[in-house]
């Protein structure tokens, strides 16, 4: 047997992508054993593979266990790549898993895990993906600069505007199959400052799958928030404000989906300036989108895809959730707007007034295509959640 073993405190092992174990292709990690983590890092990196191929990147013939104090990271390549252990896959508490977008291509490359028997994240464990997508001033949903301060970033809704922009970062994204990491937002740019200022919008959320055969019991953290929008002084005469990057994606698919944990993929929040003659600031993020399907629930936790809020100028618009129940084919939509309710509205073609509305799109997401018809058994909308379809 091949087991993989991490134990001293300062222990590193990486798995880069021109390396290979014997036997297998090259870039790719094949374990006969088990994978054991109780102090240290396993970094498994193929971003250095000059042309990494699809599909499974490293695989555990037996189960996986991560213990206080130990970490994986886990970062994208070229390709949407996969992580697999045909055993358990156990997060003590103490632990972490750290996933790192990719953002060589329009849309960015996500990371995924399957775990073949059952998945455990205790209480107190982290998986994240925190500002791990696109930077600021990057993605199909970027903030737009702004003067003063810049728009956040757009993903499972519009951004918010920032003082002195006239538009935001653009909804994109698959409401039901999510892949797509988070947008940075916009920077700003004044004439004392000189040009823009490419550092101060925040990044976007990674994105992450997750299939389990058997039970996933989450009682901990999975994140993939946007970050906050930064500020830039004292060099200017005034503080000028970056806008929010927006959540990335978070896509579950189990056989019994239960625990009492988070899953978040919220925008990062805008942020204030300091202008005394046109007191503002920067717009949130959007929400990103999540996804959970299950054969059976008992999930009592949160889950979250808000916009960012803060001293934004405006709030970031909405995520989506969809949860599916696949053994009663029960479909079910929810916006959560946060309580933010913002300070300017978008007004609909008939007049309506919405707060950042959630998006559902009709667009390919890395070759599946969203139905151009949407058939929703329960649509949930929750302290100031809209949504808008197409028509």
């Amino acid at each position: 047997q091949q087991n993989l073993t991490v134990s001293q405190p300062t222990g590193r092992i990486w798995l880069l992508g021109d390396g290979k174990t014997a036997n297998a292709p090259v870039s790719q990690y094949n374990f006969g054993g088990s994978l054991t983590v109780s102090q240290g890092i396993l970094l498994i990196d193929p971003r250095s593979a000059t042309a990494m191929p699809a599909g499974t990147w490293v695989t555990f013939a037996g189960p996986a266990l991560v213990q206080t104090a130990g970490q994986i990271q886990i970062f994208a390549s070229q390709t949407n790549g996969t992580v697999f252990s045909s055993g358990n896959f156990t997060l003590n508490s103490g632990s972490s898993v750290t996933i790192g977008g990719n953002t060589a291509t329009a849309t960015g490359q996500s990371v995924t895990m399957v775990v073949a028997g059952a998945m455990t994240t205790a209480l107190g464990t982290t998986i994240t993906g925190n500002g791990q997508g696109f930077g600021g001033r990057a993605g199909p949903g970027v903030g737009p600069n702004g003067f003063y301060g810049a728009s956040g970033g757009g993903h499972g809704g519009p951004g918010g505007i920032g003082q002195g922009a006239s538009t935001t970062g653009i909804a994109y994204g698959n409401t039901f199959r999510p892949m797509s990491l988070g947008s940075g937002g916009g920077g700003n740019i004044h004439s004392n400052c000189g040009t823009i200022n490419a550092n101060t919008g925040g990044s976007g959320g990674a994105a992450l799958r997750v299939v389990v055969g058997g039970t996933f019991s989450h009682s901990g953290t999975i994140d993939m928030d946007g970050t906050i929008g930064t500020s830039v002084g004292p060099s200017c005469t005034y503080t000028w404000a970056g806008g929010g990057g927006s959540g990335g994606s978070v896509w579950i698919d189990t056989g019994v989906w239960t625990g009492t944990g988070l899953v978040t993929a919220s925008g990062g929040a805008g942020r204030p300036t300091t202008m005394v003659a046109a007191a503002g600031g920067s717009g949130g993020g959007s929400g990103g989108r999540i996804a959970v399907y299950y054969n059976s629930s008992t999930y009592s936790g949160t889950i979250l895809a808000q916009g960012g809020g803060g001293s934004a100028m405006e709030y970031g618009g909405r995520g989506t959730i969809y949860l599916y129940d696949k053994s009663a084919s029960f479909s079910h939509l929810m916006v959560n707007g946060g309580g933010l309710q913002t300070n300017t509205y978008w007004t609909d073609a008939g007049g309506v007034s919405l707060s950042r509305p959630a998006w559902i799109l009709n667009d390919p997401v890395n070759g599946a295509t969203t139905p151009q018809s949407f058939t929703f058994s329960r649509i949930t909308l929750l302290n100031y959640g809209d949504v808008l379809l197409p028509y």
